[in-house]
């Protein structure tokens, strides 16, 4: 088996989020099979393909490498459009939940967003604390309507007392 190395492209603050939250071999993110990722960049290979383009995508990128068969494999540039999305999601589902651990104090997300930057080198130019924050506000209004949708449609039995 040998490594294969995939280019992935993503915005430069979803890269800085992945090269500190897994394993890095000279600026190469190493995957293993048995991990989410590696599960998701393994199926969105495609085998027994005969050549492998060698130009490197233009925008920002991640490189991630994953032992496979002999056999040559590559991600054609509408997948890795559609897992850069995946990890794009990935990263705002990170972000929601590192505020929402810390949000019991305080509804305001910025805070939180700003230290979550901060863990993870991402500057202001990649990407606003304000835009950021309003993922999580959006997030959270979109699971109270759907708590209050979901509750209109219950519908409460009283149980029945019998004298006996």
């Amino acid at each position: 088996m040998r490594r294969c190395k995939f280019f992935i492209p993503v915005p430069t603050y979803v890269e800085k989020y992945l090269l500190q939250t897994h394993l890095l071999k000279d600026g190469v993110i190493e995957l293993r099979r048995d991990e989410p990722l590696g599960r998701l960049v393994e199926a969105f290979a495609e085998k027994n393909y005969t050549t492998i383009s060698t130009k490197k995508p233009k925008e920002c990128h991640v490189v991630v490498s994953i032992y496979q068969d002999a056999k040559l494999l590559h991600i054609p540039p509408a997948r890795a459009k559609a897992l850069g999305l995946i990890l794009k999601e990935q990263f705002e589902q990170a972000v929601i939940n590192f505020c929402l651990s810390g949000s019991f104090f305080t509804k305001s997300y910025e805070p939180h967003v700003r230290r979550f930057f901060e863990m993870y080198g991402i500057t202001e130019d990649e990407i606003s604390i304000n835009s950021t924050a309003k993922i999580v506000k959006d997030w959270e209004t979109k699971l109270e309507s759907n708590q209050k949708k979901q509750q209109g449609d219950l519908i409460f039995y009283q149980p029945l007392l019998e004298a006996v």
